[in-house]
């Protein structure tokens, strides 16, 4: 009986010894040299990106940036989408699949704008193509008929 205690210290130590010791030596790697946590960064840096580029849609569509900022930020942003969207690629080994990526994120684009076409841009009420004026606060639209 006086031998289980030596070997439950033993095997408490080696369990202590494999918690603290396995993320020193046990971080995978991919065949392109990323660790797993480098590909978890490019999903939220891509993720981000998109956030961006939709935010910035919405402040050119209330009237925020002059028109040569709003291009020129949204160049940078697609530019470093598109780098982080290529480095996903080859983190998946599907080289191809980029311009999937692209099309969605153009599809999701194209769908934000729709909405702040069809809603206020001050309280977000629901706009008709016809209305002038907003029935909830009464903002005046830019351009009676623009939807």
């Amino acid at each position: 009986m006086e031998y289980l205690v030596p070997i439950f210290c033993l095997l408490l130590l080696v369990l202590l010894v494999f918690f603290v010791g396995y993320p020193l030596v046990g971080a995978a790697t991919t065949p392109f040299g990323l660790r797993e946590g480098e590909h978890q960064r490019l999903v939220e840096r891509r993720e981000q990106l998109l956030a961006g580029i939709k935010e910035i849609e919405f402040d050119q569509a209330m009237g925020k940036f002059p028109e040569g900022e709003y291009q020129q930020m949204r160049q940078q942003l697609e530019a470093e989408a598109m780098g982080v969207l290529h480095q996903l690629d080859l983190f998946k080994g599907q080289p191809g699949r980029g311009k999937a990526l692209e099309a969605r994120i153009e599809k999701d684009i194209l769908a934000l704008r729709q909405h702040v076409r069809s809603h206020c841009p001050s309280c977000g009420a629901n706009r008709r193509p016809t209305d002038r004026f907003c029935a909830g606060c009464g903002t005046r639209f830019e351009e009676a008929g623009a939807a």
